[in-house]
């Protein structure tokens, strides 16, 4: 069930947890807030939002609940003092702050949204105690004209009286994972300073209560290393008795050929092998430089791995230890994909007209050069009598540069700066998504000065959602933008998607946003320190691609963040810890 159309408490639940506030005072103050609830169609309906690209709050959900909201300033530009104010009207939700500017229209105040609403989960309260400043001056001006008191309070007071009122109190807030400075909001007396602040502070505590009872995703420890250099000998173990092993790169959960459940990680030091859920069975098995990633093809029990732009291919047999008492069985020598001196900036794994296939890149120039290869089935005459793992298959090349591709049945997605390069590799025809100029995507690509992609997922038969960086656009299977549905704009730049159905992960590097897939709305919010992807679950084959409605689905997706707090600057980034973890679905997929 998506978070946002959980039950929620009902309007009596909301008053009895605000009237908890205690005291008269708190009890009136909610009683107002309360009498909000009412008001709330009156605001909701005359929302007006940039570029007419309405935001899905769930404001049509009776439950939702109008905490506070009033008149606060905020400088029209970044001159010195407070003599240019713009008026918003801020509206505190039980899950959304939003500002807006109101504006006079015929009979109607409409209420235009001032920059995106801010997620609870994304808000944080930086100061509300800063002295008061003068409206057509600055604090200095004020300091060097009133008596030096040193109770804020007592300050508070004094400039009122000798003001008459024109001074303004700082409310200083900033959302998580926007660069800049926090944003400053001002409030016209110390009381409702104080009022939006407590508002602020039970809002969010309440959301952060509401959310923990409905997440989509739990955090599961993999295991926890720090960056630090390999030593001479090295395995990754608990935290309790932590080795330093290098910076991860990539993970991939597999199946051993004897059926035991693995985990590959891939660090700047080389990859190591380890038992599900159990941190200190890790150990080194392969001694390589800057590994990037790691893919395993599991039937054939192939394990590849790119480091140092070399692409080399390893026969799982020859990596792992087989049971006490197996037998053994030859094994085949690694084999390196490319020929030497061909620097392969990205590989991924797949099935390509329903076989098994590897693409790799390496870029000549402006050009990015393309390399299809298939492995050696033992169904091939010549198979007995070849050691290589895989054959060359075909290549190509397109005139740009490649970030990333998806693999579409018989056709290959070429995540590049014109967008989704759809290549038929039999035929050696493309097309470019969306195939139609859609208004807003250039808007939204305006918006952001940026439109790079970075990922593409098939939400159902015949639609796709084309993932940028700052947002997600619908497509059908002809590649037409879809009128029906509207631009999903992500609340962080992503850097990584990740697919677990039916819900898309988007990961920046202070949290980890989740959406469903076929509606876009916001279902979850993970915050971290230095977040991740590592794996998208696309690093095997075969993988889960599909899903079935009320069926509890496995782990599909692998990150990385550091510890709680983050290291003081003393501290050398290599050795920083970090947490290797997987997302574990805590409720039943449906589609809605």
């Amino acid at each position: 069930m998506l978070l946002d159309e959980a039950p929620l408490p009902n309007r009596a639940a909301n008053q009895s947890f605000w009237y908890s506030r205690g005291g008269d005072d708190a009890r009136e103050a909610n009683q107002t807030s309360v009498m909000r609830f009412e008001e709330r169609a009156s605001y909701t309906s005359n929302l007006v939002f940039e570029f007419g690209e309405p935001i899905d709050l769930d404001l049509q959900n009776e439950a939702r609940l109008l905490v506070h909201a009033g008149k606060m300033q905020r400088r029209k530009d970044l001159s010195f003092g407070l003599k240019n104010l713009a008026e918003l009207f801020v509206m505190l939700f039980d899950h959304y702050l939003l500002l807006a500017k109101p504006k006079q229209q015929d009979e109607t105040i409409k209420y235009h949204v001032y920059g995106r609403p801010i997620p609870l989960e994304l808000l944080i309260l930086v100061n509300f105690t800063d002295p008061p400043k003068r409206r057509s001056g600055s604090i200095m001006a004020l300091s060097r004209s009133t008596p030096r008191i040193t109770d804020d309070t007592q300050l508070s007071k004094d400039l009122e009286i000798a003001y008459g009122g024109r001074v303004l109190y700082p409310c200083r807030i900033q959302r998580r994972g926007h660069p800049g400075d926090p944003m400053t909001l001002y409030v016209e007396s110390e009381h409702a300073r104080n009022e939006w602040r407590e508002r602020l502070q039970a809002a969010i505590a309440r959301r952060k209560h509401v959310l923990s009872l409905s997440q989509i995703f739990d955090v599961r420890l993999l295991c926890d290393v720090s960056c630090a250099p390999l030593p001479s000998r090295n395995v990754v173990v608990s935290s309790d008795n932590m080795k330093p092993h290098g910076r991860v790169t990539c993970s991939v959960p597999f199946e051993s050929p004897d059926g035991r459940e693995l985990i590959a990680v891939g660090s700047t030091d080389g990859v190591w092998f380890g038992f599900s859920h159990n941190p200190s069975s890790f150990r080194h098995v392969l001694l390589l430089k800057n590994v990037s990633q790691c893919a395993v093809l599991a039937d054939l029990a192939f394990f590849l791995v790119l480091a140092d732009g070399v692409l080399v291919a390893f026969d799982l047999h020859a990596l792992i230890s087989p049971p006490r008492g197996a037998s053994t069985r030859a094994t085949k020598p690694p084999q390196a994909l490319c020929e030497e001196g061909v620097f392969v900036e990205f590989f991924c794994v797949g099935l390509l007209n329903g076989r098994p296939s590897v693409v790799c890149m390496n870029r000549k120039g402006t050009t990015s050069l393309f390399h299809i290869f298939t492995p050696n089935l033992p169904d091939l005459p010549e198979y007995r009598e070849c050691n290589d793992m895989f054959r060359l298959h075909r290549e190509f090349f397109i005139p740009s540069e490649a970030y990333d591709l998806v693999f579409l049945g018989s056709k290959i997605s070429i995540l590049c700066p014109k967008g989704f390069e759809v290549m038929d590799v039999t035929e050696f025809y493309s097309v470019t998504l969306p195939v139609r100029e859609d208004t807003r995507l250039r808007l939204m690509t305006k918006r952001h000065g940026v439109c790079r992609p970075i990922g593409m997922i098939r939400t159902t038969e015949g639609h796709f959602l084309l993932c940028y960086k700052a947002f997600g656009f619908y497509v059908d299977n002809h590649g037409d933008p879809c009128s029906s549905s509207s631009i999903i704009e992500w609340e962080g730049v992503a850097e990584r998607v990740a697919w677990h159905p039916p819900y898309v992960l988007l990961f920046s590097p202070t949290f980890i946003e989740v959406r469903h897939a076929m509606t876009g709305r916001l279902a979850q919010i993970i915050p971290g320190i230095g977040v991740g992807c590592l794996y998208d679950g696309r690093r095997r084959v075969p993988y889960l691609d599909d899903w079935s409605p009320g069926v509890p689905q496995e782990p599909r997706v692998h990150g990385l963040m550091r510890p709680g707090s983050a290291p003081s600057n003393d501290t050398p980034a290599e050795q920083e810890a970090q947490f290797v973890f997987e997302l574990v679905p805590t409720i039943p997929a449906y589609s809605p």
